[in-house]
């Protein structure tokens, strides 16, 4: 096609050339490339260490792309910009790939920071986008480089447009200009090349107009400089560019030395945890561990004769009201705030953290309504994972609690919550109270009311039901009673705060918490006969539970208060991060952790948890197809049903199975395994994760507790499953799996509880004989 009145052929070369999406997506690839180079900070292992960039840990194979050095005078956002973006986005990534350090991490703040980032990118990207034209178009640049002066071209490339807006008019007449908007915008990044100033667009898309040229909307002298349609494919950048380069980093296991302690923590996701640390580049997008649920000083309580009692004044031995009648209580618990958030409802004085259940005042037959709302589910799941089996919403205005009012206080009812809102106290290291309350046998939860003024509603404590999760219930408990002779010697730092001794065992705690689950895997062995139970003293276990966890609390409730305050940090630390872990442990206590391993892979699964909103029958069967991938693609598929473990509820729905992988796990390769989730006889999945896995299994044994999306990209709750390197001798286990029983899983938790707190008995020791923490 030759063009009217234009007769320079280079220049009409550059007006008739008309990309497609291939220079956006270029365009896109550089922005990654640049943000990769723009990571910040260092990983230092010891104060003596140089240390080593995050850039090289996360992208250890990065290289500068050319001409990204011009991105900042382009693109008129500075390096810093670049930075803090790369920071978002490399978060972004940790919060999807990472099972553990995700339960820490702010996604709301880091989507939301991505989103901006993008916003202000696509508003400032018109002259890169243009420098990328010229470079990597070559249809265009072979016509811009014979070309020696740009001023001269640029005058007959506008000539050009003016000469042929008769022609454009017949094909916008005729129908005939397909993509007016996609032409005239490339017109102007061709003439920025050549030199254009924005304004000189401007005023020729004046002029276009007054000689009769329709001007598109979209490129208009107000828009045209935000048009984004050439980042068609990919309109924004976000963790799915980084995900499978920054995986290896992001989920390495790291050996680190806890200060004062002789054991050294092997911390998965360790890189990401310093990432994220206190003075790390992504600090501000993490959180320190939730701990539990609990309320302020001045929160009455509800006490069996009907009197009020504050409830930083109850002591154990207390009776308090339940909607079952009385219960005594066994233990009042004292952490610190910690950080974290209060709120109060309906403008009573009383105050509570995010993740404090209340009893759901709503039931109707045949709905599957959660049985407790919070603040934050996610923090109570974080914390207490079996809440979830019940069912765990979202306590809001327009919410329905259980409980009364002094209009009648002799009936349960529906309370409207009018009003929620939060409230922080200026001091950090209050205080906070939660009740413990005396074992029963019968299936209860542990509930008592909490108030001010005339509302009173129900609320449960945090101790686990021994009917929910008996194992994990066993296992803390004999943790507990190994360590509480060395709590009691423990004596905080003088020349620190409350707050800054909590912190650091906390700290400390955290960093040991999974190291002490596998070292206590490990001591346990494996496979315990139940047959062999019978002649052991511990047959009776289930019966003694109860009484045991009575004297145990009893003893706690003799603690001073800083004792009280270090009992308290290692029962959350306990209950945050192992509880799930070790029930599922120990209901597939029959697996043979090998002393050395092969190079296969053992895939245990655990229970699929989900969202109230996403609730389902218990009867349903639900079908779990796995599929297993490495660089050649895929290797090998599975089906199972999640009809042969635990008890299925409408929130929680548990497989409880081994898959031994014929696949083998090789350092380099892309290994990673899809997880998608079918009701019966669906051919749509309800549920999808994929699953991506360092290049190298750096410990035999290795947890996972990713989120759980929709296809729509929408957060429907965890799955939780464990993987193991195995050699093909390890299949004998399966036989044992036949003859393991509820009898051997709580003898197995009780020796495995055991060893976790010899482990942490003598890290305390260590700390003791130093006089420090």
């Amino acid at each position: 096609m030759i063009l009217n009145g234009v007769i320079d052929r280079n220049v009409e070369q550059m007006m008739l050339a008309l990309p497609g999406f291939e220079i956006g997506d270029k365009v896109h690839e550089l922005y990654v490339n640049k943000l990769i180079g723009s990571v910040p900070g260092k990983y230092k292992d010891s104060i003596f260490s140089p240390g080593t960039e995050y850039r090289k840990i996360f992208f250890p194979n990065w290289q500068k792309e050319r001409i990204t050095d011009q991105i900042v005078s382009k693109t008129d956002l500075n390096e810093r910009w670049w930075s803090d973006f790369s920071v978002a986005l490399l978060c972004q990534s940790m919060d999807y790939l990472t099972s553990r350090l995700k339960n820490q991490l702010e996604t709301n703040k880091i989507n939301g920071e991505v989103n901006r980032r993008n916003a202000q990118l696509a508003e400032q990207s018109i002259h890169f986008y243009s420098l990328a034209l010229s470079q990597y178009f070559n249809e265009f640049k072979e016509a811009l480089n014979r070309i020696s002066d740009y001023e001269a071209a640029k005058k007959k490339y506008i000539q050009g447009l003016k000469d042929n807006v008769g022609l454009h008019q017949i094909w916008y007449t005729a129908g005939q200009w397909k993509n007016p908007h996609w032409e005239m915008f490339h017109h102007f990044t061709k003439l920025i090349v050549l030199g254009a100033s924005d304004n000189e667009i401007d005023s020729l898309i004046d002029q276009l107009r007054d000689l009769g040229l329709p001007i598109p909307p979209e490129v208009d002298k107000t828009t045209w400089k935000y048009y984004t349609s050439y980042l068609n494919n990919k309109k924004t950048i976000d963790h799915v560019d980084i995900d499978n380069l920054a995986r290896n980093g992001i989920l390495k296991d790291v050996s680190i030395f806890v200060p004062g302690g002789y054991m050294p923590a092997r911390l998965s996701e360790g890189y990401s945890y310093n990432f994220t640390a206190n003075g790390e580049p992504g600090n501000m997008y993490r959180t320190p561990p939730r701990g539990g649920s609990c309320f302020t000083a001045d929160t009455w309580v509800l006490m069996s004769d009907q009197s009020k009692k504050k409830i930083s004044d109850i002591h154990p031995g207390d009776m308090v009201a339940t909607a079952h009648g009385y219960r005594e209580v066994a233990f009042v618990s004292k952490p610190l705030l910690h950080g974290r958030n209060l709120y109060q409802i309906n403008d009573l004085s009383f105050a509570f953290t995010e993740s404090h259940p209340f009893l759901n005042g709503v039931y109707e037959e045949g709905h599957l309504n959660p049985e407790f709302l919070c603040i934050s589910p996610e923090a109570l799941n974080e914390f207490s994972p079996t809440f979830n089996e019940r069912g765990v919403g979202t306590l809001s205005t327009g919410s329905r609690l259980a409980g009364f009012t002094n209009e009648d206080p002799t009936h349960l009812q529906e309370i409207e919550i009018k009003t929620v809102k939060s409230v922080q106290d200026p001091t950090d290291n209050i205080q906070v109270f939660d009740l413990i309350l005396s074992p029963l046998q019968e299936n209860n939860i542990p509930q008592f009311f909490v108030g001010s003024e005339d509302q009173f509603f129900l609320v449960t404590t945090e101790m686990p039901l021994l009917s929910h999760i008996p194992n994990a219930t066993v296992s803390i408990l004999y943790c507990l009673k190994e360590i509480m002779g060395e709590i009691s010697k423990v004596k905080f730092v003088d020349d620190l705060s409350l707050e800054e001794n909590f912190e650091k065992l906390y700290k400390r705690l955290t960093l040991l918490g999974e190291t002490v689950l596998n070292h206590a895997v490990n001591d346990v062995g494996h496979f315990i006969d139940p047959t062999d139970i019978i002649h052991n003293p511990d047959h009776e276990l289930p019966s003694k539970v109860e009484t045991e966890i009575k004297d145990f609390l009893n003893a706690v409730s003799a603690l001073d208060n800083e004792q009280n305050i270090i009992f308290g940090a290692y029962f959350e630390t306990l209950t945050t991060f192992l509880v799930d872990q070790i029930e599922m442990v120990a209901q597939l206590g029959w697996r043979n952790f090998q002393k050395d391993p092969g190079d296969k892979i053992a895939l245990s699964l655990g229970a699929l948890h989900v969202h109230c909103q996403k609730c389902i029958v218990p009867e349903t069967r639900l079908k779990l197809k796995i599929n297993v991938y490495d660089d050649g693609g895929l290797k090998e598929q599975h089906v199972r049903w999640n009809d042969l473990g635990r008890e299925n509820t409408p929130f929680a729905s548990y497989f409880d199975q081994v898959i031994y992988l014929d696949t083998t796990y090789t350092q380099g390769g892309n290994f990673h395994i899809d997880f998608e989730f079918y009701v019966e006889d669906s051919m749509s999945p309800l549920l999808l994760y994929r699953s991506y896995l360092p290049d190298q299994q750096e410990s035999f044994y290795r947890r996972y507790t990713p989120n759980v999306i929709s296809g729509e990209n929408t957060y429907l709750g965890e799955f939780h499953f464990d993987l193991r390197v195995y050699s093909d001798d390890i299949k004998e286990e399966y036989n044992n799996s036949a003859l393991w029983n509820e009898l051997s899983q709580l003898q197995y938790a009780s020796q495995l509880g055991k060893q976790i707190g010899l482990r942490l008995k003598d890290v305390l020791a260590h700390y003791n004989r130093k006089e420090q923490l």
